[in-house]
């Protein structure tokens, strides 16, 4: 594994990759709020004229068996979202039950469009992988850091923090499935991908506002997360 030394030059790669970033959402004249999935690739992977027919062709076939999967599950989707909203109010037990329910169906909805998903992917060279990888990693954290509002700057080195972090969280879930120590690898990249973020692209200011568990704390880890 590389985590160290990744994380440790990620000030550095952030600040030079952000303004190509930014460059080129300038000349985009920014985005759309929720684009879709074949917008993201055409805004964030400069795709060929070519990929785009293709990937539009593919999607088309990820859309129908999306579809398919939402009509069979209408009622366990529902179900499922019953008993989140009913557990807000409930007891630890109660909302792990209700998070464990609606992970297995998005494990299930996710399976219905893995070939579709795996043929748009073939599509993309691995320059292409590697952004769209961080980008859909990116968008993991975007939750987190909405109360924030990044800058554009800031968006733009998050973003190619996430396309690093994404390749060694790959990496770590590879080590974690062939050593049978479920998460703790790639547990560990996610939370050095999150001190990066908070600690070398975050201001002071905006640190204070992010969330904290535990009563009373605020603000983000002063030093890295120690190796897992």
């Amino acid at each position: 594994m590389k985590i160290s030394r990744c994380f440790a030059g990620l000030a550095v790669a952030a600040l030079v990759a952000a303004g190509m970033w930014a460059a080129e959402g300038r000349q985009r004249g920014g985005r759309q709020a929720a684009p879709s999935e074949f917008d993201l690739m055409v805004g964030e992977l400069k795709l060929t004229d070519a990929q785009k027919a293709q990937i539009q062709e593919k999607m088309k076939a990820k859309e129908a068996a999306l579809e398919a999967w939402n009509t069979a599950n209408a009622e366990k989707v529902k179900a499922a979202e019953d008993a989140a909203a009913k557990a807000k109010g409930g007891d630890s037990t109660a909302r792990k039950s209700a998070a464990e329910a609606r992970k297995e169906l998005q494990a299930g909805r996710d399976q219905a469009t893995a070939e579709a998903t795996a043929a748009i992917r073939a599509v993309l060279t691995d320059e292409q992988k590697k952004a769209w990888d961080g980008l859909k990693l990116y968008q993991t954290l975007a939750a987190r850091y909405k109360k924030v509002s990044l800058t554009e700057e800031q968006q733009a080195k998050a973003k190619a923090v996430c396309v690093l972090a994404a390749q060694e969280l790959k990496a770590a879930e590879a080590e974690d499935a062939a050593s049978g120590k479920r998460g703790k690898k790639g547990a560990s990249v996610a939370d050095k991908l999150k001190w990066a973020v908070e600690n070398v692209i975050l201001t002071p200011e905006q640190r204070q506002m992010l969330p904290q568990r535990g009563a009373g704390k605020k603000g983000a880890a002063q030093t890295p997360p120690a190796n897992k």
